[in-house]
């Protein structure tokens, strides 16, 4: 089957097209956005699709991306070869060459994309004809403002790491780059824009996928997985004003896992759930920083357990909702159920499934005072989401989260609670034209959800950073933070 696709988003996609677009020529089949699509989402990523294997060097000389006054559009191109298989329906070559431009698109501009005659196939038989297409970009309100942070002394890139605000500072620390796990980390300073690393002397072993959290005084991390993957029950106990780290008990620590949660109570850590290499776990314990103890939890009967899920602290109450679980008849599968754990009493308690968001793991989870609001995440690759829902504990009901104006589904983005409002950002999204084709992009863009009216507005765009997933994001009070080796500062008022 011949095919020819084009993409043009990080977060979203052609939200209307006036007219039919014209005839394609004989050697495309499909482009999208489509020829002459208008309210195209401002970015920078234009992905081609051929149907058979394509000389790359011609591609590269022969593409051109322009905005309306003729303006070249600078960026990256690259071309490769795959296949693309699909359980029943078999596999498919792929020649796909991708653009990515080095800025973001500028709003309510058209641009022509040109692939001129010179491209030629493998074989070195040209195409013999040029074929250009046109997308003009909406229009986004510029709500909030974002700000540049300084890369000097910062640290690497990486991804599946922690981030926590102590009150005048964030703090980075652990993940994943292309070497591995580390167990680094840095402090940043958004009032004096500089960074400065980390003591590493006595710090925990090599992590990522691990949990953090801030008692006022220390940053507690624990669990991960560390080199060669190998899962951990350890962690560290760090005192920024001291910078100087102290090993945390193991006796009647919880076992190894990752994809666990961790809360602070305001005088404990309690961890939760997560995965080791064979089970998903519905174990946890309660971790004291001042004697240095681990005391076990009440597993409950008959919770399963479960990994990659949400927890929120109430102030009396932890609340898990969603993510990953197995059983030896189902396998592996997305949850939208929920428990509380009152701490207290050491009971957990089901929440109600009426009304609740669908199933799904890789979502985000943020505490108001009153409700948990639960938004995004994915169904295992079959789908990604854009829908949410607000928890009330005290009357154990749900409401929906408009869809109306919220961010493009996604998953693996970043949540946090200014106070009055939810801030989503980033992400995976997803986008699916074909059959074989699955199309995966870090967003650069988000969305400010009011809980009192239950509506939503677009975060800026205006020099926002690069699309990011599985990046950190932190509220400082007045400013949303957001990094993975680059990074911004948002202000939404």
């Amino acid at each position: 089957m011949l095919f020819f696709t084009v993409l043009l988003s990080a977060c979203g996609g052609v939200d209307g097209v006036d007219d039919i677009p014209p005839p394609l020529p004989t050697f495309v089949n499909q482009t999208y956005p489509e020829q002459d699509a208008e309210s195209v989402v401002e970015y920078g990523v234009i992905e081609i699709l051929f149907n058979k294997d394509m000389d790359s060097s011609s591609l590269r000389s022969a593409f051109t991306l322009q905005d309306d006054n003729g303006e070249s559009i600078d960026g990256t191109f690259y071309y490769r070869e795959r296949t693309s298989c699909i359980f029943l329906l078999g596999c498919m070559d792929i020649y796909e060459a991708k653009f990515s431009s080095d800025k973001h698109l500028k709003p309510s501009v058209t641009y022509t994309a040109t692939l001129s005659s010179d491209v030629r196939y493998e074989d070195g038989t040209p195409v013999k004809a040029e074929f250009s297409w046109d997308f003009t970009t909406r229009d986004v309100p510029d709500v909030g403002n974002w700000q540049n942070i300084s890369t000097t002394g910062a640290l690497t890139s990486r991804k599946l790491h922690t981030a926590i605000w102590t009150g005048s500072k964030m703090i980075i620390w652990g993940g994943k780059d292309i070497g591995g796990s580390l167990n680094s980390g840095d402090q940043y300073n958004p009032f004096t824009d500089i960074w400065e690393p980390i003591s590493t002397q006595n710090a925990p072993a090599r992590r990522y996928n691990h949990t953090a959290v801030w008692t006022g005084s220390e940053m507690i991390v624990w669990g991960g997985r560390g080199e060669d993957g190998v899962y951990l029950n350890t962690g560290g106990r760090y005192n920024p004003f001291s910078d100087t780290w102290e090993p945390i008990s193991i006796l009647e620590a919880p076992s190894s896992r990752n994809g666990h949660t961790a809360v602070w109570t305001g005088s404990e850590m309690i961890v939760w759930g997560g995965k080791n290499a064979l089970f998903f776990l519905n174990t946890g314990a309660r971790y004291n920083p001042v004697t240095d103890t681990w005391q076990a939890i009440n597993p409950g009967v008959p919770i399963n357990g479960r990994g990659f899920h949400t927890t929120v602290w109430t102030g009396t109450e932890m609340i898990i909702w969603g993510g990953l679980s197995e059983n030896f008849s189902q396998g592996q599968f997305k949850l939208n159920s929920g428990l509380k754990f009152n701490l207290a009493n050491d009971t957990w308690e089901d929440i109600s499934t009426a009304e609740a968001p669908s199933r799904r793991y890789q979502h985000t989870a943020v505490w108001t005072g009153l409700e948990m609001i639960v938004w995004g995440g994915e169904n295992h690759y079959e789908d990604f989401f854009n829908t949410g829902g607000r928890f009330n504990p005290i009357t154990n009901s749900w409401k929906l989260v408009s869809t109306q104006n919220a961010p493009s589904a996604r998953s693996s983005h970043t949540a946090i609670w200014t106070g009055s409002k939810m801030i989503i950002w980033g992400g995976d999204t997803k986008f699916s034209t074909l059959p074989y084709r699955e199309i995966f992009l870090y967003s650069h863009t988000g969305g400010i959800f009011n809980a009192f009216n239950n509506t939503w507005q677009p975060t800026s765009i205006t020099n926002s950073p690069v699309g990011k997933s599985s990046h950190t994001a932190i509220w400082t009070g007045s400013e949303m933070i957001v990094w993975k080796g680059r990074g911004g500062k948002y202000s939404p008022f």
